[in-house]
């Protein structure tokens, strides 16, 4: 059958389902479930799921034929429901999970953790006391003393932006002392 033929013969069938004619709507299901099932499964890659979602299409066409609007494709329609029901269904299963809930960690460090911890904070340390006397003084303050920066640079008797300097050349120094396998964008080198 033809494409318009199609059309025509849906929105005349559509007129009687929404007088309730059941033959009519036993007409459309024919005509349209194969599709509908195989959008679906597409959508869902679940053959019960696609079942499900291409029977609950048809069931929304059943109450929604009162209030079909004539210049409305069956088959459009049809497909932006599935679509939809798709949709919904995706984002349920995404949030709900059969899985069990992992049992807590004990937030106990190990003693091999305290020991890479220690080591961490010995190369920070020794990293920093290598800093030029300002980047250093501009690291402390901005990042262990949490001072302002205003108010940084107004200890330093600098500007703002003469601190901000500091401390991007701090960083950088840092990052190639701490980081030494990697170049200043991050990447390996």
């Amino acid at each position: 059958m033809r494409n318009i033929d199609r059309i025509e013969q849906d929105a005349r069938l559509m007129t009687r389902v929404a007088k309730r004619d059941e033959t009519a709507y036993k007409e459309l299901v024919e005509a349209h479930m194969q599709r509908a099932y195989q959008t679906a499964f597409i959508l869902l890659h679940d053959q019960s799921l696609a079942e499900d979602i291409a029977q609950e299409a048809f069931i929304r066409l059943w109450q929604q034929a009162p209030k079909w609007k004539d210049n409305a494709q069956v088959s459009t329609w049809l497909h932006r429901v599935i679509h939809n029901l798709c949709i919904d269904r995706l984002r349920q299963s995404r949030h709900l999970s059969n899985e069990e809930v992992p049992e807590q960690i004990d937030p106990t460090p190990s003693p091999i953790d305290k020991q890479i911890e220690r080591d961490r904070s010995t190369q920070v340390q020794n990293a920093i006391e290598q800093l030029p006397v300002r980047q250093r003084q501009a690291l402390v303050m901005i990042h262990f003393e949490e001072t302002g920066q205003k108010e940084a640079a107004r200890r330093m008797g600098i500007s703002i932006e003469a601190l901000e300097s500091l401390l991007a050349r701090a960083r950088r120094k840092l990052k190639e002392q701490l980081l030494p396998n990697t170049d200043l964008r991050g990447d390996l080198k």
